[in-house]
C-alpha cells in the first residue's frame, strides 16, 4: 500500500501548525518531531518510553501531549501522547490515536474513514423501528442534551490521553 499523508492540526500551548501527517496503521505509537513540538509548545511528560524500529533497534525518547485534529474528517481528534522524536522529520500518527477515534484508511480512495460504533448502531435499530424511545434518549446522551449533559458518561478518549496540563508537565524543550 503506498504512503498515506493527511493534514493535521498539531496544538500545543504556544499554538497550532497545520502540517502534512502520516498515517502509518502499522505503528504502535504516534511521533512528533522535536522541531514541531517546540514550535507548538507541546507539554513534556516526565514519561519516557522504548521505542524498536524495524530494523529491532530500540531507543528512548521523552512523551509529549498535545492536541491533534484531522481537518479531512470533521476536525475529529482530542489530546494524545506523542513520543517526541529528534530523529523524525514527520508526524507519524499511529494506532494508538487511529483506534480510539476509530479512523481507519479507505484503501481504494486513500482517504481517511471515521466509524463511529455508537451512531452506527443507532441507525440500526431505529431501522427497524425497535426501542425508538430508548434509542432516541441513547443519542441524546451522545449528543450530550443540555438537560442531561453532566450525566454524559466520559469519553473513551479520556481514558487514554491524560488530562491538560498539571503542574508537573512542563513545555517541551
Amino acid at each position: 500500500m503506498a504512503r498515506v499523508h493527511v493534514p493535521v492540526d498539531v496544538e500545543g500551548q504556544m499554538g497550532a501548525l497545520r502540517v502534512s501527517a502520516l498515517v502509518d496503521t502499522g505503528a504502535e505509537v504516534s511521533l512528533i518531531p522535536r522541531p514541531l513540538a517546540r514550535t507548538v509548545g507541546c507539554w513534556l511528560t516526565n514519561q519516557a518510553t522504548v521505542v524498536s524500529g524495524v530494523h529491532g533497534d530500540a531507543r528512548r525518547f521523552p512523551v509529549v501531549v498535545a492536541r491533534l485534529r484531522f481537518p479531512a474528517v470533521d476536525n475529529v481528534g482530542g489530546r494524545f501522547c506523542f513520543v517526541m522524536s529528534h530523529m523524525a522529520d514527520e508526524v507519524i500518527v499511529g494506532m494508538d490515536i487511529l483506534a480510539p477515534l476509530g479512523i481507519s484508511i479507505d484503501t481504494r480512495t486513500r482517504r481517511l474513514t471515521v466509524r463511529n460504533e455508537t451512531w452506527e448502531a443507532f441507525k440500526t435499530v431505529a431501522g427497524v423501528g425497535a426501542l425508538f424511545f430508548g434509542g432516541v434518549t441513547l443519542l441524546g446522551a451522545v449528543v450530550g442534551s443540555r438537560k442531561g449533559a453532566s450525566r454524559v458518561p466520559k469519553s473513551s478518549l479520556d481514558d487514554v490521553a491524560p488530562r491538560m496540563p498539571t503542574k508537573r508537565m512542563r513545555r517541551a524543550r
